[in-house]
């Protein structure tokens, strides 16, 4: 998860619950980080995507949401899968 969702701490923690999955809540402001990365990347200054990715990684804290019970989303999900029928 990143940007300003990431701020919402309860939306963090339902998506690890309702997905079973570690959830990592990154910058707030991905926006900026991004133009950067790709102005470096453009000017040369970095090799690829994946060391813009180390560097944005390295220069903003990052959370981690493990999932917890499940259960009450359960009945949400069977619901959603009724409405693709």
């Amino acid at each position: 998860v990143v940007g300003g969702g990431v701020q919402n701490e309860t939306v963090c923690q339902w998506l690890a619950d309702a997905t079973g999955i570690r959830v990592a809540a990154g910058p707030t402001e991905t926006t900026v980080a991004g133009n950067l990365i790709m102005q470096l990347k453009g000017m040369g200054e970095i090799d690829s995507l994946a060391q813009g990715r180390q560097i944005v990684a390295r220069s903003f804290p990052m959370r981690s949401f493990e999932p917890g019970e499940s259960s009450p989303w359960d009945g949400s999900y069977s619901r959603f899968l009724g409405t693709l029928a």
